[in-house]
């Protein structure tokens, strides 16, 4: 009998670890990480990179028609675009940073996971990055292809109208039409 108690003491005298936790899990740990298991779990299993795409780096798709026959609308078009384009670029310098992805966990939930957590946290969070990388370029290739298409166009039209102008001024003589502006480059 004696013996049983002996190593009962032992055994409720020894420090508990949680699994693949360094050091002892003390109750007050525990509360912490019950407290806080909600926010461990989002960067383990849910994590999707919304601060990514959000806020100043929710880049607003433009707005391109087929094509544009008039100075304001071609205008308009071209700073639609090139508003897009510093948008564009300030998400990927962001999504580029040079930081550890667990700098994007704040500090106190990423002490209280466990080494196991915190790799699945860091897969979590690459996995993440680059599905937001992957479907920002996706979609401004998509952008992109509409611009060069609605420039193509527009630069057609205009290059057939100023000619038509051209060819009404030599004939008729005057300014009867009016002539739309070149086409604005938006970073080409």
């Amino acid at each position: 009998m004696t013996k049983f108690l002996f190593c009962f003491a032992l055994a409720i005298s020894a420090p508990v670890f949680a699994a693949g936790q360094s050091k002892p899990v003390t109750p007050e740990l525990a509360q912490q990480r019950e407290a806080r298991k909600a926010e461990i779990e989002q960067w383990t299993t849910r994590y999707d990179g919304y601060e990514l795409k959000s806020g100043e780096f929710a880049c607003r798709t433009p707005r391109i028609p087929q094509i544009s026959k008039d100075n304001a609308e071609i205008t308009a078009v071209g700073e639609r675009v090139t508003k897009w384009q510093h948008c564009y670029n300030r998400f990927v310098d962001n999504l580029n940073k040079k930081e550890a992805p667990e700098a994007r966990i704040p500090k106190d939930v990423f002490a209280l996971m466990t080494p196991e957590e915190r790799e699945k946290a860091i897969a979590r969070i690459k996995a993440a990055q680059a599905e937001v990388g992957l479907t920002a370029s996706v979609k401004a290739k998509t952008i992109m292809a509409d611009y060069d298409a609605w420039r193509v166009a527009t630069d057609a039209w205009v290059k057939d109208h100023n000619e038509t102008t051209k060819h009404i001024q030599e004939e008729y003589g005057g300014d009867r039409v009016r002539r739309p502006t070149t086409i604005p480059s938006a970073g080409h």
